[in-house]
């Protein structure tokens, strides 16, 4: 829906782990984009999870909302993981269109304006597929051969860089809210078949801290991911165990 005559309200969820360093960084590029967006013609609703950060985090959250009162501070007592504080957040959103935003500032706020605007012009979904990214060797490898087995594999249409920006009509919100707990968050976006215009941008070098995103949780995300959006790995397995019991049987039958 559209708030009738009143200027359209964008929701902004930023879940937060360990973002002592970048939140004062993100603090002035929010800024920014709240200027910007009034110029388009949106306002803003910002949305702050703090997913159980034990470094000054919520300290710095809490000055950010004293400037700005309107900000809606969320607090999660136990870490619960991105997804969930982005769900967390999405469940106190009411904006007429809404997205969630990394607080690394690797997918800044600079590119939601010109999102907004597609949304504006009628679009239900806008997407930013990453072009190219500043990653380090590694990871760039790692993001290469997950996306192409998601593509070879789960659902053949992804978008081969994959994404993490997505710009959402309200009216998709109650089938975000369903995603489960293992689910790739983009992925799911993509599987709902809503038409997405497509944007795409550069992907900025990590600036402040480290990620969390270790190897092994990649893999247990792809697993998970798998299972979710695909029989294959179901069927494959079945295949192994059709191949064990068949060779067990000519080996009696010997």
């Amino acid at each position: 829906f559209r708030s009738g005559n009143c200027m359209p309200k964008l929701s902004v969820i930023v879940p937060v782990y360990f973002n002592e360093a970048s939140l004062p960084s993100l603090r002035k590029a929010l800024a920014k984009l709240e200027d910007d967006l009034h110029a388009t013609g949106i306002s803003l609703e910002l949305i702050f999870v703090n997913d159980a950060s034990r470094d000054r985090s919520l300290e710095i959250l809490k000055e950010i909302q004293s400037a700005r009162p309107s900000t809606i501070l969320l607090n999660h007592l136990s870490n619960q993981g991105a997804l969930a504080a982005v769900k967390t957040g999405l469940r106190h959103a009411t904006g007429d269109c809404f997205t969630y935003l990394a607080a690394d500032l690797q997918d800044p706020p600079d590119l939601l304006p010109e999102m907004a605007r597609e949304w504006l012009a009628g679009e239900r979904l806008v997407v930013r597929v990453r072009a190219s990214r500043g990653d380090p060797p590694l990871t760039k490898a790692c993001a290469w051969i997950h996306y192409r087995l998601v593509r070879a594999f789960i659902m053949p249409n992804y978008p081969p860089g994959g994404f993490d920006m997505a710009l959402m009509d309200r009216a998709l919100l109650p089938n975000l809210l369903k995603c489960g707990p293992n689910r790739h968050f983009s992925m799911f976006i993509w599987s709902m078949g809503v038409p997405a215009k497509v944007l795409t941008y550069h992907r900025r070098p990590r600036v402040h801290g480290q990620s969390a995103w270790t190897f092994r949780k990649k893999l247990s995300y792809f697993i998970d991911s798998s299972v979710s959006f695909s029989v294959m790995p179901m069927r494959l397995a079945t295949v192994d165990r059709k191949s064990t019991r068949l060779n067990s049987s000519h080996a009696n039958i010997s």
